[in-house]
């Protein structure tokens, strides 16, 4: 017989100095998006989903900034790789 499960509460949690990494900002360009592309970008941390237009400055949350910065450099890492497979 199946059991009922409990629901997992996952709690926002502040680092060891205080600060909300969801309260600083950072600013970033995205490229301008090529003919046939979608003008945003869509990136989300935990749940927090946010809509990002290409080609103008815009200021997000310190967390959505680093994915998309880690998201450049796999994408970076890929082209290198495929780059370097096709030679």
């Amino acid at each position: 017989m199946a059991t009922k499960k409990e629901a997992l509460v996952v709690e926002d949690v502040k680092p060891a100095n205080g600060k909300d990494p969801w309260q600083e900002k950072v600013t970033i360009k995205l490229d301008k998006a090529l003919p046939g592309e979608d003008n945003y970008v869509i990136a989300s941390v935990n749940g927090r989903v946010f809509k990002i237009k290409k080609g103008v400055m815009v200021d997000v949350p310190k967390p959505i900034a680093e994915v998309i910065e880690h998201s450049r450099e796999a994408e970076e890492a890929a082209d290198m790789y495929i780059e370097r497979k096709a030679n």
